[in-house]
């Protein structure tokens, strides 16, 4: 699978709260080594289509913020 397939597949397991397939996807993903941009901004978008409470897409954000910061290998 390429890239825009994992994502595209990703989006829609994650709309769907397949948690499993989404972190089977996600783990794909990164041992595949590809961009880290567009996953990260990929599950930023996700995050935000989670219903219209401010304080749960904030939590979403922060995790991604501190991923995109952190420079720990297990991030």
């Amino acid at each position: 699978m390429d890239q825009w397939r994992i994502l595209d597949r990703l989006d829609s397991a994650l709309l769907a709260r397949n948690t499993e397939e989404s972190l089977a996807l996600v783990s794909a993903y990164v041992d595949n080594r590809l961009p880290q941009a567009d996953l990260v901004q990929r599950l930023a978008v996700a995050s935000a289509k989670f219903g219209n409470d401010p304080h749960n897409q904030e939590i979403c954000l922060c995790l991604l913020e501190d991923y995109a910061q952190s420079t720990a290998v297990d991030r």
